[in-house]
């Protein structure tokens, strides 16, 4: 959102929100037509079968069992042929991914113009640490630690001397 102007940034999240809710559900159908478009290709030329017949659309659907009315060798058909369109499918998701990759790697640098938030060449120092004197360590008071004994688990207390 830092591409835009705070006076558009209301419109710009609208858009972000929009994609992202319609963006994956489209993505998924329109993935679906290869997807299809594959397994019928390798069911009819595999079976000899019309793929384009709505009945054997209807008794043979793509990442699906056949239908009761398939032969054998239908049903051997059906199963490469969605393996090979599950197949697809997966090399089309890794294609996208690779290319949303990309885009992230080149649409999300920083810009050359941007103001820097540190130096990211010089290691960063530990801020200061005020030491106290040694006379002021030295009077310092016991402070009291509980501790268990072993014999009845209950807590005494016993003194303590913080170590420097």
């Amino acid at each position: 959102m830092g591409s835009i102007s705070g006076r558009f940034s209301g419109i710009g999240s609208a858009i972000n929100n929009s994609i992202s809710r319609v963006g994956q559900p489209l993505l998924g159908a329109l993935i679906f037509i290869p997807i299809s478009a594959a397994y019928y290709a390798s069911l009819g030329s595999a079976t000899g079968l019309d793929t384009s017949d709505p009945a054997i659309r209807r008794a043979f659907q793509p990442l699906n069992p056949p239908g009761a009315t398939a032969t054998a060798d239908q049903v051997v058909a059906s199963n490469l042929a969605s393996i090979e369109a599950f197949h697809l499918a997966m090399l089309v998701c890794a294609g996208l991914l690779a290319i949303g990759a990309a885009v992230s790697w080149y649409g999300l640098r920083e810009r050359g113009g941007a103001p820097a938030t540190a130096d990211r060449s010089a290691p960063a120092e530990a801020p200061a640490r005020a030491e106290a004197p040694a006379a002021a360590r030295a009077d310092t008071p016991t402070t009291a630690r509980a501790t268990t004994t072993t014999a009845d688990k209950t807590p005494s207390t016993e003194p303590h001397q913080p170590t420097a």
